[in-house]
Parts: C-alpha cells; sequence; structure tokens
C-alpha cells in the first residue's frame, strides 16, 4: 500500500504591520512551510477559516477577540495558535 504524500504545514500569519507578516513569512517558507500572509484581523478570519490551516501566528497588535473568532469556526479551531512577540 502506498504511503499517503505528505504536505508541508500550511501557516497563516497575521500582522497589521507589512515588514513584520513579511519577514515571519519569509523565515517560515525557509523553513519548508506553506504560509498565507494577511494584514488585519478580518482577512486572518477570512483566510483561516478558508484553508483550515495547522498553524495560525497572530500580531498582538491584532485585536484578542480573533484568536476567539478563530476557535469557534470548525476550520480553524483545531489550529494551534501562537501570538508573536511584541
Amino acid at each position: 500500500m502506498p504511503m499517503p504524500e505528505r504536505h508541508p504545514p500550511l501557516v497563516v500569519v497575521a500582522s497589521a504591520s507589512r515588514p513584520v507578516a513579511d519577514r515571519a513569512a519569509a523565515e517560515l517558507r525557509k523553513q519548508g512551510y506553506l504560509v498565507c500572509e494577511t494584514h488585519s484581523d478580518q482577512g486572518c478570519l477570512r483566510v483561516a477559516t478558508s484553508v483550515g490551516p495547522d498553524l495560525i501566528v497572530l500580531d498582538p497588535a491584532l485585536p484578542s477577540s480573533l484568536e476567539r473568532r478563530l476557535r469557534s469556526h470548525p476550520t480553524s479551531a483545531p489550529a494551534r495558535i501562537v501570538r508573536l512577540a511584541a
């Protein structure tokens, strides 16, 4: 029986600061992750609930309610969520 094809983990990086998001996304891509970048809480919610990421990296400047909204959606709820250091 063939082994299932493994895909790199999918990460959503959400930061209100484009340079911060760009740096975090570039580093994750170098490590082999697939990365979706967003620059707002609404963008993050839209992307994460569409793609079902393995990890969501949030800028601390984004509203704390975003994490609760991500946890309440069945597509994004299983993802691990981490906040970038300020």
